[in-house]
């Protein structure tokens, strides 16, 4: 129902701006979530990001976000049919 997206780290009460770099730090660390809202549909037959569900789109794009790199491949299953080429 809905899928919890880790956009940060807390460490001793300061957002960290950057991933805990040593075991010490993330053993610490308390991980910042973002609640999206999940989908149930069956994904594997799309072959083009517009076939995804928005609520998959969505958190398709908020990963892109948080990361800050465009996505290349969307797979939705074992076979390399299944893989959506994502900003081409």
């Amino acid at each position: 129902e809905t899928l919890n997206v880790c956009t940060g780290y807390k460490l001793d009460g300061q957002l960290l701006d950057r991933y805990p770099v040593t075991r010490t730090e993330l053993e610490r660390a308390e991980p910042v979530y973002q609640q999206v809202p999940g989908f149930m549909e069956e994904v594997t037959s799309c072959r083009k990001f517009s076939d995804l569900p928005a609520a998959a789109q969505q958190y398709v794009e908020l990963i892109e976000r948080e990361v800050g790199v465009p996505g290349s491949m969307i797979s939705v299953g074992p076979e390399r049919s299944q893989t959506i080429p994502r900003n081409s």
